[in-house]
């Protein structure tokens, strides 16, 4: 369950890989009810996402996720059922966020009751 006001973390460390290496491939599958962003970041990144400056939002001028300080690695925009293949670029200690306080910033969502996500997450090749 997640809410408006919620962002949930996914540590690729629980995969077995404490810093995930150029080349590996993940397939992200993340289903909800409502709307989520989804979005990969280093550890240290997901440490800092609480304040207001890395808190994504969108804005009424544009439809694209504003991202304020931080700098996802890759990412899923409102999605209710998204599949996205995330290749690591960078060694890294890599986390998963699924991100729905956005809503909280938008008449028709920021009501919304807590509701229902899943996230899978594939390794789908190794670095040579």
């Amino acid at each position: 369950m997640i809410s408006p006001t919620e962002f949930k973390t996914f540590d690729f460390k629980s995969m077995g890989d404490e810093f995930s290496q150029i080349g590996v491939k993940y397939r992200i599958m993340l289903k909800a009810d409502k709307p989520v962003i989804g979005y990969a970041v280093t550890n240290t990144q997901a440490a800092e996402l609480q304040g207001n400056t890395l808190t994504p939002q969108y804005e009424s001028y544009s439809d694209k996720i504003q991202w304020g300080l931080i700098t996802p690695y890759m990412n899923l925009g409102r999605v209710t059922d998204s599949t996205k293949t995330f290749t690591v670029t960078t060694i890294a200690p890599y986390v998963f966020v699924v991100d729905a306080r956005w809503m909280a910033s938008d008449n028709d969502y920021k009501t919304t009751k807590p509701f229902n996500y899943e996230l899978t997450i594939t390794k789908i090749t190794s670095p040579s």
